[in-house]
């Protein structure tokens, strides 16, 4: 594969600056760990 220098992303493709970018990576994945345990809660009332 040839490495070209993304400028433009519309495919969703995550671009190499925000894979140097840990603090970005761990906000997205606190937010969705934090969604499904919002969403396992709300489930659980449904359960019992």
């Amino acid at each position: 594969m040839a490495r070209r220098r993304p400028t433009h992303d519309h495919s969703g493709k995550i671009l190499p600056m925000r894979v140097r970018q840990p603090f970005a990576y761990w906000t997205i994945m606190i937010v969705s760990a934090l969604m499904v345990l919002s969403l396992v809660a709300s489930a659980i009332p449904l359960l019992f």
